[in-house]
């Protein structure tokens, strides 16, 4: 089991159990660190972002294009046991423009063509020259965001 590996594991209970939220809402969640064994770490974060898929020519790539990162602990040695940290981090504004005519239509249609955002929360734990400790999972949120 990779966790006894690495020496522990991350686990993230969301206050509502539920991976859907809209426009300006706040992601409340748990984040339960649980170490097996001594452990010194650069820093313990939790990241919510954005990724598009993109191309540049035959090249498929993931653009970021929202990120906010909340850095809980840095430099530390972590002993043996369960560390348990409260985060809130916000939704940015998901509205579509206020469009008219023709470019309301190629708005619309340009929707066909672009990938949806994806949305993750991630939380990690840096531990230098070893297998960092993290989890990531993919949110749910309603609307698109205004910037490319």
């Amino acid at each position: 089991m990779i966790p006894e590996i690495v020496g522990g594991s991350i686990e993230l209970n969301f206050e509502n159990n539920s991976l859907k939220f809209k426009s300006e809402d706040t992601i409340k969640l748990e984040l339960k660190l649980k170490i097996l064994r001594e452990v010194r770490a650069n820093e313990l974060s939790v990241s919510f972002y954005g990724l598009r898929l993109e191309s540049y020519g035959r090249t498929l790539y993931y653009k970021k294009v929202y990120e906010v990162k909340q850095v809980l602990e840095s430099v530390k040695t972590y002993q043996p046991g369960v560390y348990t940290y409260n985060v809130e981090l916000k939704v940015p504004v998901l509205k579509e423009p206020k469009l008219e005519g023709f470019d309301k239509i190629v708005y619309d249609m340009s929707k066909f063509f672009v990938p949806p955002i994806k949305w993750y929360v991630e939380a990690k734990l840096d531990i230098p020259l070893a297998f960092d400790i993290n989890k990531k999972l993919e949110l749910k949120l309603e609307g698109e965001p205004i910037y490319t």
